[in-house]
């Protein structure tokens, strides 16, 4: 018969063995048939299968040879039926011992799925069909013929003669850039391929044949619209290290004759510097040394584990693979003439000369003439616009500010009325604002009244803000002082108020132009920024116009195929689960919803996401028991490190050193302070080895459940659920994620861990188990804390500051906050309260 391994948890060819009369059976009743379940023919089929397509002559007869015992013959025909049952008199015999009885078969008979692969089976097995008449690409091969690995053809394009020059001064190879336009037809009514349509790097490797011309494309993960972290350099040339190596391993699968050709671009911002008040030079050292220093990788011929050659495109025509492009009763040759209809318009200022000298010829308003370049007569007009935008900017909104909260209520309805227009064709960029300046030392000096506002701004002085001024401040002093400033940060903080105020789809009429609304605006600041690398000004555009990183679809997707939940939000708010791969659109639904008033968050999540979809691609290890990892919190710990300005100093960083951190949080969990230990862990979901598996052996041992956080989980789970199924580790999780301090949280799951092994700790076989009421877990705890404190108070530790004499402490669910602080082991660790407290209640209370 069957082996174990294919018997499979779907009950109900047995149940009605048990009482035909019911038409189905509760939950807490499955357990009954454990021992007893079903087995599937279908499964040795598929097995068959795999054994012919991998040339495995043993395990070919090994199975059919198992096939041919589970068919039934019938009237001269072999029949499969769908599965193999324990007869209802012979249960308790294979209850006793598993595998000692004959099953008979059962449901369908023929089982169309099974019979239809037997048959399959059977003309491969005489010969009759080939492996290659099923798998006509030939993907089979790519498991066991391993062929050697081409090398990867590179080419480099230097996207301005600045760029040339640069490039020619490192002895490095390049040609020139041209832009193509592809996919519209104006008889057809087609605006062109869709920028969030997914084109794999295999596709862009190939020369492409259209008429009598060859076309080259770059590839789509160097087209920097559709994520801002390509303008992370860091970022940037990590992923031509892994797109090489990709290609390098996997062309050999795609069966196409010749050699893969990448053509990578280096345009003039990749060299140039963050725009920060610190760095006003041309070029950033670091920066610069990282692209042509991974230029000069390629250009040796090995990068990141692949063979590689750096060459012209003209030196690669031979050898390269190529692909035909046909166009029925079209001109193939028109397609290389069209012009370019302002496809792109990247009029927003930079801080060479000619963009410059384009400004000279603007005609700005007088009044604006004698106020530009000068905010100190508008200082306090302007110290309401910056303290605005700057209190907006913040990740976790204040509930107790009632003017911040009117301010948004406004805002939100201006939102809802207004809807925001989806990026898959980005309108054509205007400029409105006058030409970007670097913050230089001059500037600060001369805003000096805004810069003090950063060392103030948190004060308590300074956190009411006065409504009625921001009521009298009128929309045209705004444009004004908008024209007025040539400042980066400035611009944005005016547009951000400008933004809540009047809504996005306001027409300021700035220079006189129409269509200059608040959007296109913040549009501008957003495409600015990424140029000049304001990260903070970047999260905060993205969020306002609520986009979508690319990755992000991909990288959730990541995670949930390995069993990785994702929750969006903060949990004293609204969160929400993702447990199924989502598109697109429905993911922008979500993060709409969910940080609708929040526009770091929005983008600070989406980052976080990204990263670890790519973390649980490369480093799994650090996800083991994992289950659900909740995005809000793990961001509420970067804010709790001990700095009040952590948030602007997290919006502040590059999505690089972002990334750092996210690895740091899932990897060096034993460095640093326990408190924020737990928090990250907590965020993380993290629990110990075996951890589920132990928790379902403590909830059988009480009769009515744990109650954990007044929600109790009950021991018909163990009735309805096996001890190491993923469903049993999701309810846990979904109680413990009704806890919203992530630090206890972490105490709950070492309560529970030490729970599971009371035997051994309180040395007793008959512990004081409670049988008419449900076990409360937070009782350990609470009288763990009471321990901690009273012990503390004894020795006049710092617990008398709070806790040990009276006061109110901060720590979460009334607990001390140095008792989360404390380390797990040791003399006076959590650890030992926790063990003396399960001592307490379980053996010396009657």
């Amino acid at each position: 018969m069957i082996t174990v391994e294919f018997r499979y948890f779907f009950f109900f060819a047995s149940l009605y063995s048990y009482d035909p009369s019911r038409l189905y059976y509760n939950n807490s009743e499955l357990q009954q048939f454990e021992d007893v379940e079903c087995e599937w023919p279908l499964s040795i089929c598929f097995l068959m299968l795999d054994a012919v397509f991998s040339r495995d002559d043993v395990m070919v007869e090994h199975y059919w040879t198992i096939m041919e015992d589970i068919v039934i013959s019938e009237n001269g025909l072999r029949l499969v039926p769908e599965l193999y049952k324990v007869p209802y008199d012979k249960v308790a015999e294979e209850k006793l011992q598993r595998g000692s009885q004959a099953r008979e078969a059962c449901g369908a008979i023929p089982f169309l799925w099974a019979q239809a692969l037997y048959i399959i089976c059977c003309l491969l097995y005489d010969g009759f069909l080939t492996p290659a008449e099923l798998d006509p690409l030939r993907r089979r091969l790519s498991a066991y013929e391993k062929h050697p690995p081409c090398e990867v053809q590179v080419s480099i394009l230097a996207e301005t003669y600045e760029v040339q020059q640069e490039l020619l001064a490192q002895d490095i190879q390049y040609f020139a850039f041209n832009l193509h336009l592809l996919g519209e037809s104006e008889k057809l009514g087609l605006t062109g391929r869709p920028l969030d349509r997914e084109i794999g790097v295999l596709s862009t490797s190939k020369l492409y044949q259209l008429g009598q011309k060859f076309v080259i494309f770059t590839p789509q993960f160097m087209d920097q619209k559709r994520s801002y972290l390509m303008y992370d350099i860091r970022i940037l040339m990590n992923e031509w290290s892994s797109e090489l190596q990709y290609i390098y391993s996997s062309w050999n699968n795609t069966s196409v004759s010749g050699r893969p050709l990448i053509v990578l671009i280096v345009a003039k911002h990749m060299l140039e510097a963050d725009m920060t008040p610190s760095d006003s030079s041309f070029t950033d050292v670091h920066m610069k040394a990282s692209v042509i220093g991974t230029i000069k990788k390629i250009a040796t011929g090995y990068i990141g584990g692949a063979r590689v050659v750096m060459k012209n495109v003209s030196d690669f025509f031979r050898t390269t693979a190529v692909s035909k492009l046909e166009f029925y009763g079209h001109n193939a040759e028109d397609l290389f003439f069209k012009e370019e209809e302002e496809a792109m318009h990247r009029n927003l200022p930079c801080s060479n000369v000619d963009n410059l000298k384009y400004f000279d010829n603007l005609t700005f308003p007088l009044q604006s003439l004698s106020e530009q370049l000068s905010l100190r007569s508008k200082a306090e007009r302007y110290s309401i616009v910056y303290k605005t935008s700057m209190r907006h900017r913040s990740i976790i909104v204040d509930s107790d500010d009632q003017d911040l909260i009117k301010l948004y209520l406004s805002y939100g309805k201006q939102e809802q009325s207004s809807p925001t227009p989806t990026n898959d064709k980005c309108p054509p960029l205007k400029r409105f604002l006058s030409p970007e300046k670097r913050t230089s030392t001059d500037d600060l000096i001369r805003t000096s009244s805004a810069v003090s506002l950063r060392s103030t701004s948190s004060g308590d002085s300074e956190k009411k803000l006065d409504t009625a001024q921001m009521d009298e401040m009128s929309t045209a002093d705004l444009i004004d002082m908008l024209i007025g400033t040539n400042v980066l940060d400035e611009q944005a903080s005016i547009v951000h108020y400008l933004w809540m105020k009047k809504g996005p789809d306001f027409d300021t009429e700035l220079n006189n132009m129409k269509g200059a609304t608040v959007r296109a605006l913040m549009e501008e600041i957003y495409l600015k920024a990424c140029e000049s690398r304001n990260w903070s000004l970047i999260r905060l555009s993205f969020g306002l116009l609520k986009r979508l990183l690319d990755e992000l679809s991909k990288s959730v997707t990541h995670l949930l195929v390995r069993q990785k939940q994702i929750t969006v939000g903060m949990p004293s708010k609204n969160e929400q689960a993702i447990t199924a791969p989502k598109t697109k659109e429905e993911l922008h639904e979500i993060f709409k919803r969910i940080y609708n008033d929040d526009a770091n968050s929005y983008a600070l999540s989406q980052e976080i996401i990204v990263c670890l979809g790519s973390l649980v691609l490369t480093e799994p290890r650090l996800f083991v028991e994992m289950f659900r990892i909740r995005i809000g919190l793990i961001i509420q710990s970067r804010r709790s490190t001990g700095d009040s300005t952590m948030d602007v100093d997290v919006n502040a960083l590059a999505p690089t050193d972002s990334e750092e951190i996210d690895v740091e949080e899932a990897e060096n969990f034993q460095f640093g302070i326990w408190l924020r230990h737990r928090r990250i862990d907590g965020a993380l979901n993290r629990v110990p080895p075996n951890f589920y598996a132990m928790l379902w052996d403590t909830v059988r041992r009480f009769p009515r459940g744990l109650s954990i956080n007044r929600i109790v989980l009950h021991w018909g789970v163990t009735q309805e659920m096996t001890r190491r199924e993923i469903k049993f580790a999701l309810q846990v999780e979904e109680v413990l994620n009704q806890i919203a301090q992530p630090e206890y949280r972490e105490i709950m799951i070492e309560a529970l861990s030490l729970l599971s092994r009371m035997d051994i700790l309180l040395k007793t076989d008959s512990p004081n188990i409670p049988h008419d009421q449900s076990f409360v877990v937070d009782s350990i705890l609470h009288r763990a804390n009471e321990l901690f404190v009273e012990h503390n108070k004894k020795m006049e530790t710092v617990v008398m500051e709070c806790c040990g004499s009276g006061k109110r402490c901060d720590g979460a669910q009334g607990m001390c906050q140095y008792f989360y602080d404390s380390a797990p082991a040791g003399e006076y660790g959590t650890a030992h309260y926790l063990i003396k407290a399960l001592m307490d209640i379980f053996i010396l209370w009657t």
